[in-house]
Protein backbone atom coordinates (compact mmCIF):
# COMPACT_ATOMS: atom_id res chain seq x y z
CA UNK A 1 0.00 0.00 0.00
CA UNK A 2 1.10 3.56 -0.68
CA UNK A 3 2.18 5.68 2.26
CA UNK A 4 0.41 8.97 2.89
CA UNK A 5 2.68 12.01 3.13
CA UNK A 6 1.77 15.52 4.27
CA UNK A 7 4.38 18.16 3.45
CA UNK A 8 4.36 21.92 4.06
CA UNK A 9 5.98 24.61 1.93
CA UNK A 10 5.38 23.08 -1.51
CA UNK A 11 5.24 26.16 -3.72
CA UNK A 12 8.90 25.95 -4.79
CA UNK A 13 12.36 24.82 -3.76
CA UNK A 14 12.72 21.77 -1.54
CA UNK A 15 8.98 21.21 -1.23
CA UNK A 16 8.37 21.24 -4.96
CA UNK A 17 11.35 18.98 -5.67
CA UNK A 18 10.25 16.48 -3.04
CA UNK A 19 6.65 16.30 -4.29
CA UNK A 20 7.81 15.57 -7.83
CA UNK A 21 10.37 13.00 -6.70
CA UNK A 22 8.03 11.24 -4.26
CA UNK A 23 5.25 10.95 -6.85
CA UNK A 24 7.69 9.59 -9.42
CA UNK A 25 8.42 6.58 -7.17
CA UNK A 26 4.79 5.49 -7.18
CA UNK A 27 5.08 4.68 -3.47
CA UNK A 28 3.27 7.66 -1.97
CA UNK A 29 0.10 9.70 -1.87
CA UNK A 30 1.12 13.32 -1.21
CA UNK A 31 -0.82 16.20 0.29
CA UNK A 32 0.93 19.54 -0.06
CA UNK A 33 0.23 22.45 2.27
CA UNK A 34 1.20 26.01 1.47
CA UNK A 35 0.06 29.52 0.76
CA UNK A 36 0.14 28.78 -2.96
CA UNK A 37 0.39 25.61 -4.99
CA UNK A 38 3.44 24.44 -6.89
CA UNK A 39 3.90 26.98 -9.67
CA UNK A 40 4.77 24.52 -12.43
CA UNK A 41 2.15 21.96 -13.35
CA UNK A 42 2.66 18.45 -11.96
CA UNK A 43 0.71 15.25 -12.52
CA UNK A 44 -2.36 15.48 -10.30
CA UNK A 45 -2.70 11.74 -9.72
CA UNK A 46 -1.64 11.02 -6.17
CA UNK A 47 -1.28 14.71 -5.26
CA UNK A 48 -3.63 17.07 -3.43
CA UNK A 49 -2.96 20.70 -2.52
CA UNK A 50 -4.56 22.43 0.49
CA UNK A 51 -4.07 26.17 0.91
CA UNK A 52 -2.71 26.66 4.43
CA UNK A 53 -1.28 29.56 6.42
CA UNK A 54 0.93 28.22 9.23
CA UNK A 55 0.66 31.55 11.01
CA UNK A 56 -3.11 31.06 11.32
CA UNK A 57 -4.45 28.42 13.73
CA UNK A 58 -7.88 28.16 12.07
CA UNK A 59 -6.18 27.58 8.70
CA UNK A 60 -4.13 24.74 10.21
CA UNK A 61 -7.23 23.18 11.79
CA UNK A 62 -9.08 23.39 8.48
CA UNK A 63 -6.18 21.69 6.72
CA UNK A 64 -6.17 18.79 9.20
CA UNK A 65 -9.90 18.27 8.80
CA UNK A 66 -9.54 18.18 5.01
CA UNK A 67 -6.58 15.79 5.26
CA UNK A 68 -8.48 13.35 7.46
CA UNK A 69 -11.50 13.47 5.15
CA UNK A 70 -9.25 12.89 2.15
CA UNK A 71 -6.93 10.12 3.37
CA UNK A 72 -7.94 9.28 6.95
CA UNK A 73 -4.39 8.57 8.10
CA UNK A 74 -1.01 10.30 7.97
CA UNK A 75 2.04 8.07 7.71
CA UNK A 76 4.64 10.81 7.25
CA UNK A 77 4.61 14.53 8.10
CA UNK A 78 7.35 16.68 6.59
CA UNK A 79 7.58 20.13 8.18
CA UNK A 80 9.37 21.94 5.38
CA UNK A 81 7.82 25.44 5.37
CA UNK A 82 9.88 28.29 6.73
CA UNK A 83 11.40 31.68 5.97
CA UNK A 84 14.08 33.97 7.29
CA UNK A 85 14.02 37.45 8.79
CA UNK A 86 17.17 39.57 8.46
CA UNK A 87 17.82 41.92 11.35
CA UNK A 88 20.21 42.40 14.22
CA UNK A 89 19.10 41.48 17.71
CA UNK A 90 18.60 45.12 18.67
CA UNK A 91 16.88 46.31 15.48
CA UNK A 92 14.30 43.67 14.61
CA UNK A 93 10.88 44.41 16.10
CA UNK A 94 8.88 42.14 18.40
CA UNK A 95 6.14 41.87 15.77
CA UNK A 96 8.71 40.63 13.25
CA UNK A 97 10.12 38.15 15.76
CA UNK A 98 6.60 36.82 16.38
CA UNK A 99 6.07 36.45 12.63
CA UNK A 100 9.34 34.53 12.34
CA UNK A 101 8.41 32.11 15.11
CA UNK A 102 4.75 31.79 14.10
CA UNK A 103 5.71 30.09 10.84
CA UNK A 104 9.00 28.36 11.67
CA UNK A 105 8.07 27.12 15.14
CA UNK A 106 4.55 27.66 16.51
CA UNK A 107 2.69 26.85 13.29
CA UNK A 108 4.88 23.82 12.75
CA UNK A 109 4.22 22.67 16.32
CA UNK A 110 0.46 23.13 15.97
CA UNK A 111 0.37 21.00 12.82
CA UNK A 112 2.64 18.40 14.41
CA UNK A 113 0.45 18.10 17.51
CA UNK A 114 -2.66 17.55 15.39
CA UNK A 115 -0.96 14.91 13.24
CA UNK A 116 0.41 13.19 16.37
CA UNK A 117 -3.17 12.51 17.54
CA UNK A 118 -3.62 10.46 14.37
CA UNK A 119 -0.24 8.73 14.51
CA UNK A 120 -0.65 7.70 18.15
CA UNK A 121 -3.97 6.02 17.40
CA UNK A 122 -2.50 4.10 14.46
CA UNK A 123 0.70 3.30 16.44
CA UNK A 124 2.87 4.29 13.53
CA UNK A 125 4.30 7.37 11.90
CA UNK A 126 7.30 9.48 10.97
CA UNK A 127 7.77 13.21 11.52
CA UNK A 128 10.54 14.85 9.51
CA UNK A 129 11.52 18.43 10.33
CA UNK A 130 13.55 20.46 7.86
CA UNK A 131 15.81 22.48 10.13
CA UNK A 132 18.96 24.36 9.12
CA UNK A 133 22.69 24.34 9.63
CA UNK A 134 21.96 27.86 10.91
CA UNK A 135 20.76 26.26 14.13
CA UNK A 136 24.39 25.32 14.75
CA UNK A 137 26.33 28.08 12.98
CA UNK A 138 25.71 31.42 14.73
CA UNK A 139 25.90 34.41 12.38
CA UNK A 140 24.95 38.07 12.81
CA UNK A 141 21.70 39.39 11.22
CA UNK A 142 19.95 36.00 11.08
CA UNK A 143 19.78 35.37 14.82
CA UNK A 144 16.02 35.00 15.14
CA UNK A 145 15.81 32.64 12.17
CA UNK A 146 18.51 30.55 13.82
CA UNK A 147 16.71 30.70 17.16
CA UNK A 148 13.49 29.39 15.60
CA UNK A 149 15.41 26.42 14.18
CA UNK A 150 17.23 25.77 17.46
CA UNK A 151 13.84 25.60 19.18
CA UNK A 152 12.62 23.15 16.54
CA UNK A 153 15.72 20.98 16.96
CA UNK A 154 15.34 20.74 20.73
CA UNK A 155 11.61 19.96 20.57
CA UNK A 156 12.38 17.27 17.99
CA UNK A 157 14.83 15.60 20.37
CA UNK A 158 12.31 15.63 23.21
CA UNK A 159 9.47 14.47 20.97
CA UNK A 160 11.55 11.54 19.71
CA UNK A 161 11.85 10.26 23.28
CA UNK A 162 8.17 10.77 24.04
CA UNK A 163 6.71 9.02 20.98
CA UNK A 164 9.09 6.08 20.64
CA UNK A 165 6.61 3.85 22.50
CA UNK A 166 4.02 4.61 19.81
CA UNK A 167 6.36 3.44 17.02
CA UNK A 168 6.66 7.02 15.76
CA UNK A 169 10.02 8.17 14.38
CA UNK A 170 11.28 11.76 14.50
CA UNK A 171 13.98 13.04 12.15
CA UNK A 172 15.70 16.39 11.62
CA UNK A 173 17.34 17.27 8.31
CA UNK A 174 19.62 20.31 8.54
CA UNK A 175 20.63 21.64 5.12
CA UNK A 176 23.40 24.17 4.72
CA UNK A 177 23.52 26.14 1.48
CA UNK A 178 20.78 25.08 -0.94
CA UNK A 179 19.94 26.88 -4.17
CA UNK A 180 16.29 27.85 -3.72
CA UNK A 181 14.32 31.08 -3.41
CA UNK A 182 14.99 31.16 0.33
CA UNK A 183 17.59 33.92 0.00
CA UNK A 184 15.41 36.04 -2.27
CA UNK A 185 12.45 35.57 0.07
CA UNK A 186 14.29 36.70 3.21
CA UNK A 187 12.47 39.60 4.81
CA UNK A 188 14.43 42.56 6.14
CA UNK A 189 13.44 44.32 9.34
CA UNK A 190 11.67 47.65 8.88
CA UNK A 191 14.07 49.06 11.49
CA UNK A 192 17.23 48.36 9.50
CA UNK A 193 19.97 50.85 10.37
CA UNK A 194 18.05 52.56 13.17
CA UNK A 195 20.53 51.37 15.81
CA UNK A 196 23.63 52.07 13.73
CA UNK A 197 24.15 48.45 12.60
CA UNK A 198 24.41 49.17 8.86
CA UNK A 199 28.06 48.07 8.63
CA UNK A 200 27.11 44.71 10.17
CA UNK A 201 24.55 44.10 7.43
CA UNK A 202 27.03 45.07 4.72
CA UNK A 203 29.73 42.76 6.07
CA UNK A 204 27.41 39.78 6.40
CA UNK A 205 25.76 40.29 3.03
CA UNK A 206 29.24 39.77 1.55
CA UNK A 207 30.00 36.78 3.77
CA UNK A 208 26.69 35.07 2.93
CA UNK A 209 27.17 35.60 -0.81
CA UNK A 210 30.57 33.90 -0.60
CA UNK A 211 29.20 31.11 1.60
CA UNK A 212 26.46 30.34 -0.93
CA UNK A 213 28.85 30.05 -3.90
CA UNK A 214 29.17 26.36 -3.03
CA UNK A 215 25.67 24.99 -2.66
CA UNK A 216 23.50 21.93 -2.90
CA UNK A 217 20.27 21.74 -4.89
CA UNK A 218 16.68 21.25 -3.81
CA UNK A 219 16.83 17.85 -5.50
CA UNK A 220 19.75 16.88 -3.25
CA UNK A 221 17.59 17.61 -0.21
CA UNK A 222 14.61 15.76 -1.69
CA UNK A 223 16.74 12.66 -2.25
CA UNK A 224 18.00 12.87 1.34
CA UNK A 225 14.42 13.08 2.63
CA UNK A 226 13.54 9.93 0.69
CA UNK A 227 16.55 8.15 2.21
CA UNK A 228 15.48 9.22 5.69
CA UNK A 229 11.96 7.92 5.01
CA UNK A 230 13.47 4.60 3.97
CA UNK A 231 15.85 4.47 6.93
CA UNK A 232 14.82 6.84 9.78
CA UNK A 233 17.53 8.55 11.82
CA UNK A 234 17.52 11.53 14.15
CA UNK A 235 19.90 13.92 12.38
CA UNK A 236 20.99 14.12 8.74
CA UNK A 237 23.26 16.54 6.87
CA UNK A 238 23.90 17.11 3.18
CA UNK A 239 27.53 17.95 2.60
CA UNK A 240 30.99 17.46 4.07
CA UNK A 241 31.10 21.18 4.84
CA UNK A 242 27.86 20.93 6.79
CA UNK A 243 29.24 18.04 8.82
CA UNK A 244 32.43 20.01 9.58
CA UNK A 245 30.31 22.92 10.81
CA UNK A 246 28.41 20.53 13.08
CA UNK A 247 31.66 19.17 14.53
CA UNK A 248 32.99 22.70 15.11
CA UNK A 249 30.39 23.35 17.81
CA UNK A 250 32.48 21.23 20.18
CA UNK A 251 35.29 23.81 19.98
CA UNK A 252 35.56 26.88 22.23
CA UNK A 253 33.33 29.59 20.75
CA UNK A 254 36.11 31.99 19.76
CA UNK A 255 38.11 29.25 18.06
CA UNK A 256 34.96 28.01 16.33
CA UNK A 257 34.17 31.47 15.00
CA UNK A 258 37.77 32.07 13.89
CA UNK A 259 37.78 28.86 11.84
CA UNK A 260 34.31 29.33 10.36
CA UNK A 261 34.82 32.98 9.47
CA UNK A 262 38.15 32.30 7.76
CA UNK A 263 37.30 29.03 5.99
CA UNK A 264 33.59 29.18 5.21
CA UNK A 265 32.36 32.72 5.80
CA UNK A 266 35.19 34.73 4.31
CA UNK A 267 34.74 38.31 3.16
Amino acid sequence: MKQNIVITGVSSGIGESFVRMALSTGKFEVIGLGRKNIEKAIPTEGYTFISTDLANESSIQNAIELILRKIGTVDILINNAGFGYKGTVSEISLDEIHEQFDVNFFGTLSLTQKVLHVMKKQLNGHIINISSIGAILSTPTLGYYAASKVALDKISEVLAQEVRKYNIHVSNISPGTVKTRFGKNIKTTKNIGTEGDQSTYEEWDIRFRNFFKKHNTADDVARLILRVIEKPRMYSYLSFRDKMIVLSRFLPLRLQQFILYNLFLTK
